[in-house]
């Protein structure tokens, strides 16, 4: 469903967690980043495909399995902007 969202729309907003990076008692707060952006399809055929595949597995080789199933899809992101959510974690709540 997201990929046929993607292919219909382009824009996003991807969020890295960066909660790995933290101590315990911070591991809620605003340990993450969000970037805005633009999702390009990247097809099997392209030729950097099979590198990035790759590279994904060698930093995480507990996921080989997903990263090799054939219905996995891969985009691109282009970055547009980002987001910082503690400037919004300042904002009076209605």
């Amino acid at each position: 469903m997201k990929s046929k969202n993607l292919r219909r729309d382009d824009r996003c907003l991807f969020a890295i967690d960066h909660r790995a990076n933290y101590h315990f008692e911070k591991a809620y707060d605003w340990n993450y980043a969000i970037i805005k952006g633009t999702a390009s399809f990247v097809p099997r055929s392209h030729p950097h495909f099979n590198t990035i595949q790759e590279e994904f597995i060698t930093k995480n080789p507990w996921e080989m399995a997903f990263f090799t199933d054939p219905k996995v899809l891969m985009y691109h992101i282009e970055p547009l902007e980002l987001v910082c959510p503690e400037k919004y974690s300042r904002l009076p709540r209605t």
